[in-house]
């Protein structure tokens, strides 16, 4: 029988200023529910939920109690209501409710995909669950042009209006450190030609 015990590596935890974000990690990705789903929870239960990492169940349990300085009985019927569940949970505290995703935690060993965190990223001088705005970006889309050689039937780009990002690159290779550094879960880059510039096409 499998005893270990697996943050879902679908998932994605963000810190949000009193609270903790659920997400999907990769939008497109098949899951028991739609991708674009979010919930928030408490940043204690983020704490606990980083120390399962793939290893047995009570090893992962006793780590997580340790560094909270709680019962270790706490922590394992915590995560056991979390495990394998097969819908929505919602847990009530008395800063209002925590909701987890279905199998947000899951019988299973280390995997490559693994997002590294600390217990630190969640520490907040205070707690907030309300329904809001996120502090800062999720999801991030650079477009650089919208210049292209062809002209396709199917392309949706209304290329009416000329586009040429001026950012210089540098300053893009910096926006994509602090996008890594305020946890944003995507970056993506479209446009027309991306190499236009580069390789001197005139377009």
């Amino acid at each position: 029988m499998n005893n270990t015990i697996l943050f879902n590596p679908d998932y994605l935890m963000k810190p949000d200023s009193g609270r903790t974000l659920i997400m999907a990690k990769y939008l497109g990705r098949s899951l028991p529910i739609p991708d674009a789903f979010e919930t928030f929870i408490h940043p204690m239960h983020a704490m606990i939920l980083i120390f399962m990492n793939g290893e047995d169940t009570h090893s992962c349990v006793r780590k997580a109690a340790e560094y909270l300085h709680v019962s270790e009985k706490l922590i394992y019927n915590f995560v056991e209501k979390l495990k394998n569940n097969n819908s929505f949970i919602t847990v009530h505290s008395k800063q209002g409710p925590s909701t987890f995703p279905p199998n947000t935690l899951i019988s299973a060993q280390t995997t490559g995909d693994i997002t590294p965190y600390t217990p630190e990223m969640f520490v907040d001088t205070h707690v907030d669950l309300r329904l809001k705005r996120h502090l800062t970006p999720s999801s991030i889309t650079l477009m650089v042009n919208n210049k292209c050689l062809t002209n396709c039937f199917y392309c949706y780009a209304d290329r009416r209006k000329k586009i040429d990002c001026q950012i210089p690159f540098p300053r893009i290779q910096q926006l994509i450190r602090e996008a890594r550094e305020l946890n944003v879960r995507t970056f993506d880059v479209i446009g027309g030609e991306f190499l236009c510039i580069k390789t001197g096409v005139n377009c």
